[in-house]
């Protein structure tokens, strides 16, 4: 693999993933991976723990792309 691909990945992933956060939030639900669907209304603490890990993650991967 070259190593341009592996910078790029990083990139890729932190927008798909900061991205992802945004609709949740807009669209007020968000999907957990082995658990379903979460709605802001009926489950909130655990929508705004999965939403933040959500941008956080976005943050980190492009914070990574920025470093190298």
């Amino acid at each position: 693999m070259p190593d341009w691909y592996s910078q790029y990945i990083c990139l890729i992933l932190g927008v798909i993933l900061f991205f992802g956060a945004v609709v949740s939030t807009r669209a007020r639900k968000t999907r957990v991976p082995f658990f379903g669907w979460v709605y802001r209304a009926k489950e909130p603490n655990v929508f705004w723990w999965v939403v933040t890990v959500y941008y956080l993650a976005g943050v980190l991967f492009i914070g990574i792309f920025l470093l190298n």
